[in-house]
């Protein structure tokens, strides 16, 4: 039974990977060294004015465990929301990759399919292709491109590995 290939399309409406990820990720870190600073402050202060310092540092320590949990998670999530061809806007679709059929054209792929060289694997290299919207502000013009990432699975379908 010939393999079916898997088709994902995009919303129209879903994200596209941009750079602000990163000032995100910037302005996350700011807040959070000024909220330290400032708690940090306060607990001087609190501590020099009023000697309840047993309970001033045990809100202290929970404070400061919260926003690192806090930051570390947000962090995390902006990276991996803009990390990969899978996490933006636009997997066009998943198709099977046939070796017999293998492009002329496309040696980067025929390359990065090599790799996969897994005996069990061989008939079982998928790739995803991608649409790719990038926005120039210099010029303030959009435009489009195809990608392709190999996906390198198991004979039972699983990905093993991305090459």
């Amino acid at each position: 039974m010939p393999d079916k290939p898997l088709k994902q399309v995009c919303s129209k409406n879903a994200p596209i990977n941009t750079d602000t990820s990163r000032v995100a990720e910037v302005v996350v870190v700011v807040v959070v060294v000024v909220v330290v600073v400032v708690v940090v402050v306060v607990v001087v202060v609190v501590v020099v004015v009023v000697e309840v310092v047993v309970v001033v540092v045990v809100v202290v320590v929970v404070v400061v465990i919260v926003v690192v949990v806090v930051v570390v998670v947000v962090v995390v999530v902006v990276d991996n929301s803009s990390s990969s061809c899978s996490s933006c806007c636009s997997i066009v679709e998943v198709v099977r990759h046939n070796d017999a059929a293998a492009n002329d054209d496309d040696d980067e792929y025929d390359n990065a399919a090599a790799d996969c060289d897994d005996d069990y694997m061989i008939g079982r290299r998928y790739y995803k292709i991608c649409e790719v919207q990038t926005h120039n502000l210099l010029d303030n013009k959009t435009s489009h491109f195809m990608t392709k990432e190999l996906d390198c699975r198991d004979h039972v379908g699983f990905i093993k590995s991305n090459a």
